[in-house]
């Protein structure tokens, strides 16, 4: 994911920033979900870059909130039923500071 975004275009982060929000949605919560030790153990580290990337892309697209991102994700594959309080983590994780 980093190369891909180091190598791409302008007009190409502009015409997948959403779909970019997705994936880092989608890395930050697998991180969220092997936290910790476990985090290096399956990701080789324990900086949640995708985590990082979601809060930052997040706030360049202006979603704050929960149903903002909920809206946008339905766009993509996204189901929702069976995970953990997903309005609840992703307001955490918005709030927290780089």
């Amino acid at each position: 994911m980093k190369v891909a975004l180091k190598s791409a275009t302008p007009a190409e982060l502009a015409h997948y920033r959403e779909a970019y929000l997705w994936i880092f949605f989608n890395g930050a919560h697998y991180e969220q979900r092997v936290k910790g030790e476990n985090l290096r153990k399956y990701t080789g580290t324990s900086k949640p870059w995708f985590s990082e990337m979601l809060i930052t892309h997040a706030r360049l697209l202006g979603v704050t909130t929960w149903l903002d991102l909920r809206d946008l994700l339905k766009e993509f594959v996204f189901y929702d039923l069976l995970k953990l309080n997903l309005a609840s983590w992703f307001g955490d994780t918005i709030g927290k500071e780089k």
